[in-house]
């Protein structure tokens, strides 16, 4: 792979620096509250999307890794739920059919009774 093309993580300078200002009080704790605020409302959708018994749910992790991650990673990140979803949902459709679908039952009824007779 590319090393130009490989996602950098927070380096051990940029945390120190952060630690610093936050032990020595020079913090401009702005964005820190905003980004506090956005993780409460996410929680509490969340829970109101849980107690709902939503198919969707909104987890605080992936909001998180949403705004962290470059746009072009969560747009591919957001096409591969979608197929995930709509496979999930084409696959427990079949496996409906298969279940109430006499002629597959009928075929597995006689299979057992034929490995029983083996």
């Amino acid at each position: 792979m590319d090393p130009a093309l490989v996602l950098s993580a927070p380096n051990a300078a940029l945390m120190a620096e952060l630690s610093k200002s936050i032990f020595q009080n020079t913090m401009d704790w702005t964005m820190f509250l905003l980004g506090a605020g956005v993780a409460v409302v996410v929680i509490l959708i969340d829970l109101f999307l849980q107690r709902r018994k939503s198919v969707w749910r909104l987890h605080v992790l992936g909001v998180a890794v949403g705004i962290y991650m470059p746009l072009f990673v969560m747009i591919l990140l957001c096409i591969g739920g979608l197929i995930s979803f709509f496979a999930d949902r084409v696959w427990a459709n079949r496996a409906e059919l298969i279940d109430n679908d006499p002629l597959i039952q009928a075929e597995a009824a006689n299979a057992r009774r034929t490995e029983g007779t083996q």
